[in-house]
């Protein structure tokens, strides 16, 4: 996905090239907020910890189960919009469905 929003002109680093690949959920935390990033996570524990600590950073929730990468862009794209602006416009959690 990463790859993928950079191709669209869009800011985005993967777990792994911020060196983060083995790290726990609060590291990655601690990383998106102090780089001013959003976590785009299927993971529902960043959702909460997000609504438990009402600051930063983004969450944006991916709400689908288990699908090939190819299938996550086709279901993520006609939403990524949306979710932009959302984001712009101060949401902290983005519930993605």
């Amino acid at each position: 996905m990463a790859r993928w929003l950079r191709a669209g002109g869009h800011e985005a680093e993967h777990v792994e090239g911020a060196g983060l690949l083995v790290a726990d959920d609060s590291a990655i935390w601690a990383h998106a907020g102090h780089a001013g990033a959003a976590i785009l996570a299927k993971d529902e524990g960043f959702a909460e910890r997000a609504k438990a600590t009402g600051g930063p950073p983004v969450v944006i929730w991916l709400r689908i189960g288990n699908c090939s990468n190819t299938e996550l862009r086709l279901w993520f794209e006609p939403r990524l919009a949306s979710i932009v602006q959302m984001a712009s416009e101060g949401s902290r959690i983005i519930e993605v469905i």
